[in-house]
């Protein structure tokens, strides 16, 4: 537990620009575009952007990211 978590603080949003998952579609992207309605994600791979609820997107762990990053360069589109 992060001490950020001990003091009662919610996880953080990501913003614009922010590597993050929708955790609904387990789907990762680029975050292109927050409001509070919606975040707009774009898949690494720069495939079509899809609209997210932000109650399930969260940043990455790094590594996520990592993973992330390697399952694009191995051509792994499922995970993107």
């Amino acid at each position: 537990m992060s001490e950020q978590q001990a003091l009662g603080a919610a996880e953080p949003r990501p913003a614009q620009g922010d590597f993050a998952i929708d955790e609904r579609r387990n789907k990762v992207g680029i975050v292109q575009l927050t409001t509070h309605r919606y975040v707009q994600l774009r898949p690494l791979d720069l495939g079509v952007s899809w609209d997210a609820d932000p109650a399930v997107v969260r940043p990455l762990t790094v590594l996520e990211y990592l993973s992330a990053r390697v399952a694009v360069a191995n051509g792994a589109r499922w995970l993107v």
